[in-house]
């Protein structure tokens, strides 16, 4: 019992280890008081319309989710699921771990009558369904990372654009490939090859797949939206284009779950991929760091969402 608590204590001392560590990094690269002063001289009325947008977010991740309940054969209210994702969206946002969020998530589709292993599964499901999204949105622009990255960007920089919706891409077949582990004398082996059935049949079915990946990649060109709006607040002058291509392979990276809610792993990357496109280092930290927070104002109408939650009941 003692070494389960211990556990989750464990990985968020170290998630925040990496935090500091990657923020006394990014203290010791770049202009922190340049960088303040961008996010202080930020054009207001254009980063009041960049958190509006992201609070759009939560209706394609609803619809995408209620695609995914759709995979268990359970039929739940749009207006159900949005209310469920702003509150979890709020949660994601204000705890450590975005596991709150997901939690909740969890415990009211239980309350409304969804077995608890289809509960947990379509969460985790819809996890990588966002992930998938992700990927296919970085397959689709990786012919123009070249094109808007300086010529001189070095060769290592290059191999993380590349790499890293390939390793995603792989990590989501190993999943779908683990079915055949049906026939497994462990009982471990077994339950993997039931998940990795139904993740095939939201990614490997074109009667879902098609609508779920289109919520997720809607998502993301709406976190896109609100980076290049911004970017456009603090005078970068970065084209939508360039905002395409980049924007999705850093969100991808920053979706490594090693620091507290991407913090730090999402300003590093930025400063990295921006730099590339000519942004100075603390005008790319200015811009994560305000996404970031726009991202925290965005999800504050989830708690009231999550106050009016009274007891939500199936519907089908």
């Amino acid at each position: 019992m003692g070494e389960s608590r211990m556990q989750p204590n464990t990985v968020l001392v170290i998630k925040l280890g990496i935090t500091g560590l990657l923020f006394w990094w990014l203290a010791q690269s770049v202009d922190l008081r340049s960088a303040s002063a961008q996010m202080l001289g930020a054009d207001r009325g254009l980063l009041a319309v960049a958190t509006l947008v992201l609070m759009l977010t939560v209706v394609p991740a609803a619809a995408r989710w209620q695609q995914v309940l759709r995979t268990f054969a359970q039929s739940f209210t749009f207006i159900h699921l949005l209310m469920w994702t702003l509150a979890a969206n709020f949660f994601n946002q204000v705890l450590p771990s975005s596991l709150g969020g997901d939690a909740l998530r969890v415990h009211w589709s239980r309350q409304a009558r969804l077995p608890l292993g289809d509960a947990i599964n379509s969460v985790v499901i819809d996890r990588l369904a966002a992930l998938a999204a992700t990927v296919v949105l970085c397959a689709c622009t990786a012919p123009f990372i070249d094109a808007v990255i300086n010529d001189d960007a070095p060769a290592w920089t290059s191999a993380i654009w590349a790499l890293t919706p390939v390793v995603a891409a792989a990590a989501l077949v190993a999943l779908l490939w683990a079915r055949h582990f049906d026939g497994a004398q462990w009982k471990a082996l077994r339950g993997l090859a039931h998940f990795s059935k139904q993740l095939g049949r939201v990614l490997l079915n074109k009667r879902y797949t098609v609508p779920i990946l289109a919520n997720g990649v809607a998502a993301h060109l709406i976190r896109v939206a609100a980076v290049w709006l911004i970017a456009d607040a603090l005078s970068l002058h970065i084209s939508f284009g360039v905002c395409v291509a980049l924007v999705p392979l850093c969100l991808l990276i920053a979706m490594v779950p090693i620091s507290i809610g991407g913090w730090g792993v999402r300003e590093s990357v930025f400063v990295l991929g921006f730099s590339q496109v000519g942004v100075p280092a603390h005008d790319a930290l200015a811009l994560s760091l305000l996404f970031g927070l726009l991202g925290i104002v965005a999800a504050l109408p989830g708690a009231f969402a999550w106050l009016s939650l009274r007891g939500p009941r199936e519907e089908s």
